[in-house]
């Protein structure tokens, strides 16, 4: 099988999606959820919001690993990654309005973009 131009760029930025999003999973608005004794509702609304977005990364991970090198994935791995990136604004958003650390928001949402476009490029590569 004949190596696709953008299978470099739908495996690394899948890996580290699946990465980001396992990582992600941990974070600290769902550990505030689940500790609290009566969380509030920015935390509960956070807390599913980033568990939504952990979800959607990890499954966008697995799937564009797994279609990296294969045309008939492509245009679907370009569909996936059209919505990581709106579910990566709306995460960062509501992040940004009800978490407490602003910085670590704006980092989330920057890297929660940014890779998904990368595989939004690479699969567009082999769709061509």
């Amino acid at each position: 099988m004949e190596k696709l131009p953008g299978k470099g760029m739908v495996t690394a930025s899948s890996l580290i999606m699946l990465i980001w999003g396992l990582v992600n999973a941990g974070y600290y608005d769902i550990a505030k959820l689940v500790l609290a004794d009566e969380p509030s509702t920015k935390a509960v609304v956070c807390g599913v919001v980033a568990g939504i977005a952990s979800l959607a990364a990890i499954i966008g991970g697995i799937f564009g690993i797994a279609g990296s090198n294969k045309v008939a994935k492509a245009s679907a791995i370009v569909v996936w990654a059209a919505f990581l990136v709106i579910l990566a604004i709306i995460s960062g958003i509501v992040t940004l309005v009800s978490g407490d650390s602003k910085l670590i928001a704006v980092a989330m949402m920057i890297v929660g973009i940014v890779v998904p476009v990368v595989m939004f490029m690479g699969a567009a590569k082999n769709r061509a």
